[in-house]
């Protein structure tokens, strides 16, 4: 019965969520709240009418993630559907509310003057740079599992690595606000946007392993073709959406042997790693590749698993956070020589006491909501707004430029959705630095139309 009631809360809540996005694009401004509705559709919504559609899901391979089943894991889904709907009821309701448009940049002396200005070309220099001199010094260029060096060179360089892959975070998310913000006020074309962009995911896919800055930029530029009311464009990279799915599906399994070669780096080794990596995927995901497979391939659906975990287990095997790993990211700075007690980050608790990956360097994502059942328990559902509405009218305050803190606020609100707050706000003090350092050039009058 319980499976019954949770699949019908599951239908109105994508009421809600559908109707609120339709108020956004109506709208045509981008803002912090349509990133996070989004993200909250893509991330959890869509895995999650694969999970009742389907029954259970599958656990990841090796055991370290658990299947889940609807029916027998059916009172942690109420809580996570309990979450999910009520944000997305006071995100309904806050449409109601009265609306002020983005303050216009301020005319005086600002204190980010004395700092050296930046300019687009700057920030894209300093990515590739950036994404070459990570690829050797975390080790990923000698060969091996991505996920592995990167843990490695965080367990060996501390702070200072963490900080490293941080900057390199942040350089990479102000060039793409910088030539998103570009773009809208017709600085550069869409056909040079979109190809700087691509070469950026490209280069980031592979050195990285990670999904995240390509999934970011997808998403800014649907919504910008969105508030520019661009269907035809829309249309055309919809298509384009099918085999890239698919290739986003697969990439998983191609990342494991993408780096795997011997003797050192070379471009016939990568090539052949490369290739070795395609065709493992195409022979495990192709035969029984169906829209539940593509669609939790494209949406990062295994968080859910994790988020149903940790619902289920984190009070009982961890502790309430009380906040902690939230604030975490204001203290980050401080070396755990000097305070051992420091707040490990929420992904590396879930990843390595609660699902067993000490030896390993696991962390898992469990999404926004598993962050802050985690830190707060039952008053999460009421937490979730109060500190988004905070970040939000920080980010209001501390870039100056109307459109890039725009565009800023709309990827923090999507991209916090599977990111912990407390990662993504270190990162994010470098964007607000750097995007107040970065000279555009012409009138920035907001994204409005």
């Amino acid at each position: 019965m319980n499976n019954i009631v949770n699949s019908f809360i599951l239908l109105l809540i994508w009421g809600i969520y559908i109707t609120s996005f339709v108020i956004y694009v109506r709208r045509r401004q981008l803002s912090m709240n349509m990133g996070l509705n989004i993200g909250i559709i893509h991330m959890v919504l869509v895995p999650l009418s694969v999970f009742a559609t389907q029954g259970s899901l599958a656990g990841a391979p090796g055991g370290l993630i658990p299947g889940v089943d609807w029916a027998l894991n059916g009172p942690a889904v109420l809580r996570i559907l309990g979450m999910v709907g009520l944000y997305g009821v006071w995100d309904l309701l806050r449409h109601s509310l009265p609306t002020k448009p983005p303050a216009p940049p301020g005319s005086g002396p600002s204190m980010w003057d004395a700092l050296p200005p930046l300019g687009s070309t700057h920030l894209i220099v300093a990515f590739f740079v950036g994404a070459v001199t990570l690829f050797v010094v975390t080790g990923v260029s000698s060969g091996g599992h991505w996920a592995d060096a990167k843990g490695e060179f965080l367990l060996t360089g501390g702070t200072p690595a963490m900080l490293a892959l941080s900057l390199f975070a942040a350089v990479r998310l102000a060039a793409l606000i910088a030539l998103a913000a570009m773009y809208w006020h017709d600085q550069i074309t869409l056909k040079w946007f979109a190809l700087w962009m691509g070469a950026m995911c490209v280069v980031d896919l592979y050195t990285t392993g990670n999904r995240i800055f390509t999934l970011q930029t997808l998403i800014v530029i649907t919504a910008l073709l969105m508030v520019r009311g661009r269907w035809f464009q829309i249309g055309v990279l919809s298509l384009a959406a099918l085999p890239f799915g698919v290739l986003m599906t697969m990439f998983p399994l191609i990342r494991v042997y993408m780096h795997r070669w011997t003797g050192g780096f070379a471009l016939s080794s990568a090539t052949s790693a490369l290739g070795e990596g395609y065709v493992e995927a195409k022979e495990y995901f192709l035969p029984n590749l169906g829209i539940g497979e593509f669609l939790m391939g494209v949406t990062e659906g295994i968080n859910i698993n994790v988020l149903v975990v940790v619902v289920e287990e984190f009070h009982r095997s961890v502790g309430l956070l009380l906040g902690s790993g939230i604030l975490r990211g204001f203290v980050f700075w401080v070396p755990r020589s000097v305070w051992p007690g420091k707040p490990p980050t929420l992904s590396i608790l879930i990843g390595q006491r609660l699902l067993g990956g000490e030896s390993r360097g696991v962390s898992m994502g469990a999404t926004i909501f598993g962050e802050f059942w985690a830190n707060f328990g039952f008053l999460g559902f009421v937490m979730i707004p109060v500190v988004l509405y905070v970040i939000n009218f920080a980010i209001s305050k501390l870039i100056r430029d109307t459109t890039m803190r725009t565009i800023a606020a709309f990827i923090f609100g999507y991209s916090v959705v599977r990111m912990p707050v407390s990662d993504f706000t270190v990162m994010f003090l470098f964007v607000i630095v750097m995007l107040n350092m970065t000279r555009l050039g012409g009138e920035s009058n907001g994204l409005r139309t």
